[in-house]
């Protein structure tokens, strides 16, 4: 084949992969062109021709211009004197048409298509396809079989110059209309559809007709991407020829989806879509329905309406995936055309000050976030699959770095003292600044999430993380919203533990820093890679709103029995609250933070963060099992030359922890609610092994014990501290507790007063001694002491008196040894334990005190 090789020639020769000539499919080429000549002159006209435009309307109810009419007659006289035509499918015409029953082929066309643009004097086309007819007709069927079996397709193009393209199944072939020989020369042989592409095109202005997945594809042709070339540009001409002609030379993708207006799609399979898909295919493209490869497809009827995703075949195959999300799971999870941002179809980081071209990761599933973590060096993979972080200098909390933005929403309201800390708005705001400054020039990762079971007391939360391994924490830790869930988030954290604070410009005490603005609704959370400082900062945000609606927030776990009674378990980290309600006959509500409404009790989390220091599968199964891919391990150590994770380990730290969602726990409350508690526990690791065991509390004690929150700083749970320490943190949550504990205390014994709950003292710390000299309470004991107060059985017991502290303590409880239920007789020397308990109760005293001097003088 030359490339000047007129069309007639061409037809007439047999030359490689040509095997038309001198057949009747030649003839009907040749009878195409004839009439596309002789269009193509009136089109040049058709401005003119528009004056005289008809009043008829079409098959499919669309009005029909005089040049549809005009292309029409061109064509089914054209083929009438080749006398080759059987039946006739045109989309100007109501019915099927028989030409010559005795003919070999039937033909479908669309006789013009795009003629609304002769009015701007834009491209149109005319299409056809052909079949071979069947021996034998049922004239009761459609005759025209599944596109596959088309042996011919072609389009004309009307435009600055004149085009054929055609295919007989064997290669596309471009030919260009000579205006001065009126013939068609051999212009583009074996046409080749790019891989990909830079085009896309679709109806945008129907955008809010379209589905979700429509939408999401828009947004991910419009995302700029370096690796892809994105944005792509978009082009539209509302001639379907001249839009898919340009797909088929320079790539990308053209789309007719489905919409509201056009649910089963608005082009015709039959002389529209097949014979394009055809061409398309044969120049190495794909085709299809968003489901559907188009060629498969058999039309019911002769006007059959379909949607219609056609072009480079990778894009294709993506837009299908994209649109339609029950195919995700047949795609390979290392294709970046699709993995990248694929559900950003409502994502805008505008309101926050970032750029239109900010690069992000939106929404990532956990395997993609695996690969992220993983390829960045941020940690590895167990020899179970699960991954293991390290986050860096700060291994807990830092809460002498927390501060609350003061302005005229938390002047009056927040508790001011060395825990919630005055920042000024205008140091948050440059800091602010410069913070997004610093992140605009990274790739972050965008979690959008939900904090509170309740749905009345929800706040929609978005995540914006440097690092992949804070956005799996997210994952795991908040409530993930459905996948059609259209997020508003009311708060926004930004966490960039490479990000540090000047101190001499920024008004911190250090480079690491957690700050809450209240009227700005933003969390703040740099130079610490610690994980649970943004838990702890959406607590306080709620700790701060939800009593301003009569509900109790509350530092506790909760569970729930096969009776629907609630237990919940109030601690400070690392005195037992996430192991005692991982209880594997009791359903798991959460592991560390609550509410407590008129409803009853629920969970502001999706997920847990337990300690795993000394973690084994006997003493706690639950925590061991849900150890597994998908969760992640922070700052845990491994045995030598081994990808084994070594719960012993604490060289790093003693506050190793794992996170995991509620769904890794084996029969979890969903939702994770419960009714009003019938028992209430209050836990403290007392470092200084006087109190007891387990002591019921009447509700003046509760309140008392709830103010104070006494306990020790459990090792590693914040920076600097390598060993227990004693301490008071009042209502159990001291450090996530903006307001003045007499707003806590109050909301919880108007509760306990209307429930009338069990109230019991659980010491899960040392007896026998104090820390270093005692020994620390066996978790079988605490657990025993525990099942026997849900099961009533403690309540049965015979007390006594423990007179210093003047608390009644159980003689008897079955599976713990007597002797250490009353914690004096544990000591040996007794004496000594009064002295120390004296100290303590004294402690307790000058505690309560200092409360009620800061509540006189505020």
């Amino acid at each position: 084949m030359n490339s000047g090789q007129t069309l007639s020639r061409f037809l007439r020769e047999s030359t490689g992969q040509n095997t038309l000539a001198g057949t009747p499919l030649a003839s009907v080429l040749e009878a195409f062109s004839g009439a596309a000549v002789r269009l193509s002159s009136q089109v040049s006209q058709g401005r003119q021709l528009l004056s005289t435009a008809a009043t008829s309307y079409n098959a499919s109810g669309e009005a029909q211009q005089a040049l549809d009419l005009r292309a029409n007659q061109l064509f089914i006289s054209a083929l009438k004197e080749s006398g080759l035509c059987r039946t006739l499918a045109s989309e100007e015409s109501q019915e099927l048409l028989t030409l010559n029953k005795d003919a070999p082929y039937l033909i479908a066309i669309d006789p013009l298509d795009g003629s609304t643009n002769a009015e701007s004097n834009l491209p149109m086309g005319s299409i056809f396809s052909v079949y071979q007819a069947p021996a034998k007709e049922d004239i009761s069927k459609m005759p025209f079989p599944a596109g596959k079996e088309q042996i011919a397709a072609g389009y004309f193009l009307y435009g600055p110059a004149t085009m054929l393209v055609f295919t007989a199944g064997h290669g596309v072939h471009g030919f260009t209309l000579d205006r001065t020989t009126q013939e068609f020369h051999l212009s583009h042989p074996g046409l080749k559809i790019p891989h990909a592409g830079s085009f896309y095109s679709i109806n945008e202005g129907y955008y809010s007709l379209f589905c979700q997945g429509t939408k999401r594809f828009i947004h991910y042709c419009q995302y700029p991407d370096y690796e892809t070339g994105r944005p792509f540009s978009s082009r539209y001409s509302g001639a379907l020829v001249a839009d898919l002609h340009r797909i088929l030379l320079d790539g990308g993708i053209f789309l007719y989806p489905a919409s509201s207006k056009y649910p089963q799609g608005k082009l015709r399979l039959l002389y529209e879509c097949q014979p394009l898909a055809l061409i398309i295919e044969q120049a190495g493209g794909r085709a299809t329905n968003g489901t559907m490869r188009i060629l498969d497809l058999q039309a019911a009827n002769q006007h059959q309406r379909t949607p219609l995703l056609t072009g480079s075949a990778s894009l294709v195959t993506l837009a299908g995936k994209i649109i339609h999300p029950a195919l995700k799971a047949n795609l390979d999870i290392n294709n970046h055309f699709f993995m990248k941002n694929l559900q950003a179809n409502t994502l805008n980081l505008s309101y926050l000050g970032f750029p239109g071209s900010q690069s992000y990761h939106y929404q990532l599933p956990v395997e993609e976030l695996r690969q992220h973590i993983v390829a960045g060096g941020e940690g590895r993979l167990s020899n179970h699959g699960v991954l293991a972080v390290s986050t860096g200098k700060f291994t807990g909390r830092s809460p002498k770095d927390r501060y609350i933005v003061q302005d005229r929403h938390t002047q009056d309201t927040v508790w001011w003292n060395d825990i919630n800390i005055p920042f000024s708005p205008t140091a948050f705001n440059f800091l602010y600044n410069k913070m997004l400054h610093y992140l605009q020039t990274r790739t972050v990762f965008v979690r959008d999430a939900f904090a509170s079971a309740e749905e009345d007391n929800r706040i929609s939360l978005r995540i914006i993380s440097e690092k992949a391994y804070q956005d799996l924490f997210a994952h795991n830790l908040f409530i993930r919203p459905a996948a059609d869930t259209e997020n508003q988030p009311e708060w926004t954290v930004l966490a960039a533990p490479g990000f540090k604070a000047d101190p001499a410009l920024d008004q911190t005490r250090q480079a690491n820093f957690s700050i809450i603005n209240f009227s700005r609704r933003i969390i703040l959370i740099g130079g610490s890679g610690y994980t649970g400082e943004i838990k702890k900062a959406v607590f306080s945000v709620l700790n701060f709103l939800l009593p301003q609606r009569g509900i109790l927030p509350m530092h506790c776990a909760a569970n729930l029995g096969k009776e629907g009674d609630t237990a919940i378990f109030f601690g400070l980290s690392g005195t037992g609250k996430t192991t005692l309600s991982a209880d594997p006959v009791r359903r798991l509500i959460g592991d560390d933070e609550h509410g407590w409404s008129r409803k009853g009790i629920f969970n502001f989390e999706g997920g847990c963060y337990a300690k795993t220091a000394g973690l084994s599968r006997q003493n706690e199964p639950q925590i061991w099992q849900a150890i597994r891919p998908g969760a992640l391990l922070e700052n845990v150590g491994f045995h030598p030359d081994s990808d084994q994770v070594d719960f012993n380990d604490t060289s790093i730290t003693e506050n190793t922890r794992v996170s995991y969602p509620l769904s890794y726990v084996k029969d979890a409350a969903d939702p994770s609610t419960g009714p009003a508690p019938r028992n209430i526990f209050f836990l403290t690791a007392d470092a200084f092994g006087v109190l007891p065991p387990v002591a019921r509390l009447n509700m003046e004690q509760a309140l008392y014990y709830f103010s104070l929150g006494y306990t020790a700083k459990v090792a590693g749970t914040e920076f600097g501290i390598n060993e227990p320490q004693a301490t008071f943190s009042h209502c159990f949550g001291q450090a996530f507790m903006p307001l003045h504990p007499s707003i806590y205390a109050g909301l919880l014994g108007d509760l306990i007063s209307e429930h009338q709950p069990n109230i019991w003292l659980i010491n899960t710390g040392w007896t026998g001694g104090s820390y270093g000299t005692g020994q620390r309470i066996s978790l079988s004991y605490t657990r025993a002491i525990v099942h026997a107060a849900l099961s009533g059985e403690l309540e049965q017991a015979g007390t006594g008196l423990l007179e210093i502290f003047k608390l009644e303590i159980p003689k008897s409880c079955p599976g713990v040894p007597a002797e250490i239920l009353d914690p004096a007789t544990a000591w040996t020397d007794k004496e000594a334990y009064r002295q120390a308990a004296i100290q303590l109760a004294e402690k307790f005293r000058r505690q309560l005190s200092s409360i009620l001097q800061k509540t006189d003088n505020d």
